[in-house]
């Protein structure tokens, strides 16, 4: 059952762009792809300013190694592909910190795909396990999170995308549009929350190349994953319903102006 808020009944405070604030300080958090990479940096920040963090991967030794330097830390093992036992993950996360206040979606996969001369066997499995991964867990996370998240008090849902959503790049066209699937549905899902009258704010961080093991490789200007989980708390705890980290200003700004110009700058990645 979802918590509606009563009209003139305060249970958090509203930025000038509408989205409920929530401080991420005291918080029950999950973080998904906590082992490495954004996920990582952000259980570790996330975990300095006083929350609870539980995070959640495939590689059982890369999440152990993440828990070694931080005690308090929860972990859980779980493969986010098997679509049909993520409301078993949600219900660990809540059983390991007694409820749920935050849900981020930061777990991804990238491939490099070529749909004119590839073979069509690999591109169904990337295409699945991508569109999966990116797309249908995060939503399926959503929803599931959605009873534990609405009794107490005001809480949050981050999904992270990618500056790809707004203009892809040639070599990896599924990517590209399950960030864009993913963005588009952040915002429905924060119309629907908003309608219902749920008290969770609902936020897309758009992400720009950032010094990971899927950017690993390429060249060109990458954030470290410090900087884009700072950036990731700063835009949530200001209330900004789209966070568009570094260049991903500049990205959204010039898709408004001059889309062919943007487009053709992302272009060959």
């Amino acid at each position: 059952m979802l918590l509606r808020c009563e009209p003139g009944k305060k249970s958090g405070s509203i930025s000038e762009r509408g989205s409920l604030i929530v401080k991420l300080v005291g918080q029950k958090i999950l973080v998904t792809g906590g082992g490495r990479g954004i996920g990582r940096a952000l259980a570790t920040q996330l975990l300095r300013q006083g929350n609870q963090v539980a995070i959640c991967g495939r590689n059982g030794a890369q999440l152990e190694a993440v828990r070694a330097e931080h005690a308090a830390l929860h972990t859980i093992v779980h493969d986010i592909s098997d679509t049909g036992a993520l409301p078993r993950l949600i219900e660990q996360a809540v059983a390991a910190m007694d409820g749920l206040s935050v849900l981020v979606n930061n777990a991804g996969i990238q491939h490099e795909c070529d749909f004119v001369a590839g073979p069509m066997a690999l591109l169904t499995t990337q295409l699945l396990e991508e569109m999966t991964i990116n797309l249908a867990a995060p939503a399926l996370l959503a929803r599931a999170a959605i009873p534990y998240l609405a009794v107490g008090g005001p809480a949050a849902i981050v999904n992270v995308t990618s500056g790809l959503a707004l203009a892809p790049k040639k070599d990896a066209p599924i990517y590209c549009a399950s960030k864009a699937a993913l963005h588009s549905f952040t915002r429905a899902l924060r119309y629907q929350i908003e309608d219902s009258g749920a008290d969770i704010s609902v936020h897309d961080v758009l992400m720009p190349m950032v010094e990971t093991d899927m950017t690993a490789g390429r060249t060109g200007n990458k954030l470290t994953a410090d900087d884009a989980a700072k950036a990731l708390i700063a835009g949530v705890e200001r209330g900004k319903a789209e966070i568009a980290v570094g260049q991903v200003g500049i990205l959204r700004w010039l898709m408004r102006l001059a889309p062919a110009v943007g487009y053709r700058i992302l272009r060959d990645g």
